[in-house]
C-alpha cells in the first residue's frame, strides 16, 4: 500500500485530458498514482512521460469497493478523468458508457463523504460542446 495522503490520484491517464495532466503532475514532480484498465499499459507509455516515482495500477475495473476505498485513503486529491467519450456510441455499448459517465462519479462521492478528498471530474465531450473546439 502507498503511504497515505502522498500521491495525486489520476483515473484516466490514457485518455486526452489525464495524459496531459499526467505529464504536467510528472514534470512538477508531483507524486502521483495512476489507475488504469488491464491492456492499456502500453497506451499510457505512448501518451506519459513515466518515472520511476509514479506508480501505476493495472485493473480490471473501477467498480472495486476496495479499490475506492484504498484510493482515498493514499490520496488528498484524485482527478476522475476515466470515461468513454464518443459523439457517436451505438446502443450496443450505451449501458457501459452509462456506468463509467454516470454511476461511477456518484459512487466515488458516496465512498468519498466521510474522508473528505477532493474529487475532480472533467470531460473532453463537455469541453468540445462548451468551447466549440474539435482540437481537445
Amino acid at each position: 500500500m502507498l503511504q497515505p495522503n502522498n500521491y495525486i490520484t489520476i483515473l484516466g491517464s490514457t485518455g486526452d485530458l489525464g495524459s496531459v495532466l499526467s505529464n504536467h503532475l510528472i514534470k512538477k514532480q508531483y507524486p502521483i498514482h495512476i489507475i488504469i484498465r488491464k491492456g492499456t499499459l502500453e497506451k499510457l507509455k505512448n501518451r506519459v512521460s513515466l518515472i520511476k516515482t509514479v506508480s501505476i495500477k493495472e485493473v480490471k475495473t473501477l467498480f472495486d469497493k476496495k479499490l475506492l476505498e484504498d484510493i482515498l485513503t493514499i490520496s488528498p486529491v484524485i482527478y476522475d478523468l476515466a470515461g468513454l467519450v464518443s459523439l457517436s456510441f451505438s446502443s450496443k455499448v450505451f449501458p457501459s458508457v452509462l456506468l463509467i459517465n454516470g454511476f461511477f462519479p456518484g459512487i466515488l462521492a458516496f465512498l468519498n463523504k466521510d474522508k473528505k478528498r477532493r474529487i475532480v471530474y472533467a470531460s473532453t465531450q463537455r469541453l468540445q460542446a462548451t468551447t466549440k473546439r474539435k482540437d481537445l
